[in-house]
């Protein structure tokens, strides 16, 4: 019987098999950077070898042994050959070697009637040595003039050409561990979203110039009345003489509310249906992830949201839970996904759910949840893991803390709820006061009709501001107790004041003061931030707040300190988990994927 065989793999995870890896490593990155940095003779001479092989690409090559030697001295094993990304490296590589030696071929095609490219390549680089040419072209060496010969021999030269081509387009596919057919697939519908994208960008700036620009004519009107005159002596009022340079600023307009018809829709469609086949077969591949554990589960229900597919598992105990949750490497695996979120949750039985990203994703629109939310005590700001619209209820989230790294997505929350307040309620049924250090995210808003209090954007102007709030919870209070009246809403939204909470303690105990009692009388607050340091967002501070809505955050540890959950694997573009601590639930959320033209709402 004969014997097979095989690379040698060393296994021997001692001391001595580690640092036989390192000492491999080590002498691969030091061959690149001697080769690279042509050090002495011996550099320049492997130098030019490495370029009559690998032609002007030989750069390539040493940078990936300068990465192979580092993975070894990280990973302590040999590459992989069978890998993906190996195969696309490789594949690229070809590519570029075929497609750069068609110059050496142009330059060489009269003398290649007696011979053949790979030895007049070879003729050619000597010759460059003899005359030591500093600026000499290798194409892509003689590897390059190998596989050259071989295409061309076998389908000239424009199917050489394609050949190359399609190495390029294949190598970049394996090296994103796509298939080239989904390669070339989110390439087109890159280029078509793009086009979208800037037509639309185009548009809208033409119509808000459009819009500013009769919003001119109307604020500044030419009065061409030369006099006025009173014959009547007797009248205590002299004449009036208004000339043609003098105009006449018209006074801001009464509020109106908005017709919700002009808002857009996002152009979804096809995105439910594509992503359900998606759904579909991820949802056959848990199955058989969990038939293979032989945990005698399978999934219960599938839901399909905005941006993630949530798998529903029943199950009977926290043993098998968290055995699938301790394989779900080899779930990733089998999913093809780089993000998967997998947790339990007891609502009427105890469930594990799994969270796949969609490919297609469902951007939500204003207009919709706008037309959608009926209840006039709710305020619609995206949809839920199962498509149905959620709504904020400050009477059960009357303190919220708004926090994450994903800035815009926190911008474009502040936004959608003042924007939704704008719309549903007039100035008379809902207050609001902003306060925006930044002085800039939420500046579009500055004369809105809704203010209790002129728009803030500085430190010294929080303190007359939480003065008169506090007065107003004082009153509401008097009134409540006399006669038991019931009160507008008053929203007070807090935009990143870090600078308060650090320098001024004494008007903090407004602020707390209006925290807890503010509630009874239909004051309201939300603070926002994307500075997550312990000195400002205090224990103290953050047990005032009865609800969190957290966008992705970077640190797991942090993401557990103050949400007892994981938002590291949250997506970015309004993808959020809200948590509710009055009733211990986390529900994950999309919001609303606000456009300008949301903007001409509050600004027209």
């Amino acid at each position: 019987m004969s014997k097979e065989k095989k690379r040698k793999i060393v296994e021997d995870k001692t001391k001595d098999g580690l640092v036989y890896f390192e000492i491999w490593g080590i002498l691969f990155i030091l061959f690149s950077l001697i080769l690279l940095s042509q050090l002495g003779p011996v550099g320049e001479t492997l130098n030019t070898l490495m370029k009559m092989i690998f032609g002007d690409w030989y750069w390539l090559i040493l940078i990936f042994l300068f990465y192979y030697g580092v993975m070894m001295i990280i990973y302590h094993e040999f590459i992989t050959f069978s890998s993906i990304k190996i195969k696309g490296f490789i594949f690229i590589s070809a590519g570029l070697l075929i497609y750069s030696h068609f110059p050496i071929y142009n330059a060489l095609e009269a003398k290649l009637t007696n011979s053949n490219i790979i030895s007049e390549s070879y003729n050619l680089f000597m010759g460059y040595l003899n005359r030591q040419s500093v600026r000499a072209t290798y194409g892509g060496g003689l590897l390059g003039a190998f596989l050259f010969w071989i295409a061309f021999a076998l389908l000239g030269s424009i199917g050489t050409k394609i050949i190359a081509i399609l190495l390029l387009i294949s190598g970049v596919a394996y090296l994103f561990e796509k298939t080239v057919y989904d390669f070339i697939d989110d390439i087109y519908f890159g280029i078509i979203k793009g086009y979208k994208a800037s037509k639309k960008v185009i548009t809208t700036t033409i119509d808000k110039m459009k819009a500013v620009s009769e919003q001119n004519k109307m604020q500044k009107g030419e009065v061409e009345i030369d006099k006025i005159s009173v014959n009547n002596n007797d009248n205590q009022f002299e004449s009036i003489v208004l000339t043609k340079n003098e105009t006449v600023e018209l006074k801001a307009n009464k509020y109106l509310k908005p017709n919700l018809k002009k808002l857009r829709y996002h152009e979804n469609k096809e995105v439910l249906e594509n992503q359900k086949e998606i759904t579909i077969q991820n949802a056959k591949i848990i199955n058989d992830f969990l038939k293979a554990m032989f945990l005698n589960l399978e999934i219960n229900e599938v839901y399909i949201g905005p941006t993630i597919s949530s798998y529903i598992i029943e199950v009977e105990n926290s043993i098998k839970s968290k055995k699938i949750i301790n394989y779900q490497k080899d779930l990733l695996i089998r999913l093809n996904v780089n993000n998967i979120r997998i947790y339990e949750k007891y609502d009427t039985k105890q469930c594990l759910i799994i969270e796949i990203p969609n490919k297609y994703r469902y951007l939500v629109s204003l207009r919709e949840v706008l037309e959608e939310s009926t209840d006039n005590n709710l305020i619609p700001i995206g949809r839920n893991y199962c498509g149905n619209v959620y709504s904020i209820n400050f009477n059960k989230m009357s303190n919220i803390l708004v926090i994450g790294n994903d800035i815009n997505s926190k911008i474009d929350l502040l936004k959608t709820i003042i924007t939704v307040i704008y719309c549903k309620y007039t100035p008379s049924e809902f207050q609001i006061v902003l306060c925006d250090s930044t002085k800039y995210e939420l500046n579009d808003f500055q004369n809105i009709n809704h203010l209790f209090f002129p728009f803030i954007s500085d430190f010294q102007s929080m303190k007359p501001m939480l003065i008169k709030l506090y007065t107003e919870t004082e009153r509401r209070l008097s009134l409540l107790n006399e006669r038991q009246e019931s009160f507008h809403p008053l929203l007070l939204i807090l935009n990143d004041f870090v600078d308060f909470y650090i320098n001024d303690n004494d008007y903090l105990k407004y602020l707390n003061y209006i925290m807890v009692y503010g509630a009874k009388v239909n004051i309201y607050i939300i603070y926002a931030t994307n500075n997550l340091d312990e000195k400002i967002l205090t224990n103290n501070l953050r047990a005032q707040f009865d609800s969190i809505i957290a966008f992705l955050i970077n640190s797991k540890e942090i993401s557990f300190k103050y949400l007892e959950d994981d938002a590291t694997k949250l997506l970015k573009e309004g993808d959020c988990i809200v948590y509710s601590r009055t009733e211990n639930v986390n529900v994950r959320i999309q919001t609303v994927n606000l456009t300008k033209d949301d903007e001409f709402v509050y600004i027209s």
